[in-house]
């Protein structure tokens, strides 16, 4: 199978996570723009987050190929199959490293830093002599953390400095996301976690307890976007819009709250991606101060 291939196979394999956290940085750069970033700075750091993100997530597919055969889901990724050889995948891994770290550098110093912060981190999350992965309640929190590290490259990318805006808005998903990972993500692994020794706040809370904890996340968005209209003079329209998908969101959960079924979850959870990326949209959309969002 040629190179381009297998990178196809790979990538498609991990799609989520290769599209969700550039994303992230893209949104950083937006809003520091206020809706028209330069679009060289802007290209380096979605790029680079791209290949960070792609070479730390198929490195953690890598290490974790016997863990993955027992997984419902993850037992079709192509390392797990044989699809992709695993030396094809082990040079992916160095070449995508080497890419984004190299167009980060590219950028500024301080983008370089924070780039080599997401990969060094989420290298020895996978890393066996490390292993954060195992690590109770610092799996999640390392996984949580890229939101607010993508955030700070993409702001760096484009002002040269911290901008704390930005980095509210990267924090607000943040939690948001850190509430939802128990119930949404953890929740179709715990068999195989518990049998290779990882463990995760979805082995030790209860369905009920996990669904509470998105309700607690959905609330804590609606205030933590409505203080970002008062501390930073984002437009009213950001909390409105938020507290009106809030209530949908609600509605959704309710599908899901007595009990956990994995394709009703699994359907579930694309319904929360959507809310996600909305957000951040209306984050920038709320820095920008457009004329029509002034008559909310």
């Amino acid at each position: 199978m040629s190179v381009l291939s297998n990178t196809r196979i790979l990538v498609k394999s991990r799609i989520e996570a290769i599209f969700a956290w550039p994303w992230g940085t893209l949104i950083a750069c937006l809003m520091a723009g206020k809706g028209f970033p330069p679009i060289t700075n802007t290209f380096l750091a979605v790029f680079s987050t791209l290949f960070i993100t792609a070479s730390v997530y198929i490195y953690n597919d890598y290490i974790d190929i016997e863990m993955d055969q027992l997984n419902f889901l993850k037992k079709n990724r192509p390392l797990v199959t044989g699809e992709v050889p695993v030396g094809f995948a082990v040079r992916f891994v160095a070449v995508t490293a080497f890419l984004g770290l190299g167009l980060a550098y590219l950028i500024n110093l301080n983008a370089f830093i924070w780039s080599l912060v997401y990969f060094v981190l989420f290298f020895v999350y996978s890393y066996p002599a490390i292993r954060l992965k195992k690590m109770y309640v610092v799996k999640e929190l390392v996984i949580t953390s890229v939101i607010p590290l993508s955030t700070l490259i993409g702001s760096y990318a484009v002002l040269g400095e911290f901008s704390f805006p930005i980095f509210y808005a990267g924090m607000t998903m943040g939690v948001f996301f850190f509430l939802m990972l128990p119930a949404l993500n953890e929740s179709f692994d715990v068999d195989e976690d518990k049998l290779y020794g990882v463990k995760t706040l979805a082995q030790t809370l209860s369905w009920r307890f996990r669904t509470n904890m998105i309700v607690l996340g959905i609330a804590l968005t609606i205030v933590m976007t409505s203080a970002a209209t008062v501390w930073f003079d984002f437009s009213v329209a950001l909390p409105l819009v938020t507290l009106a998908a809030s209530v949908l969101l609600l509605r959704v959960l309710a599908t899901i709250w007595e009990s956990f079924d994995r394709d009703v979850a699994h359907g579930t959870r694309i319904k929360f991606q959507l809310y996600f990326f909305a957000i951040q949209i209306m984050f920038v959309l709320g820095s920008m101060n457009l004329p029509f969002l002034n008559f909310f």
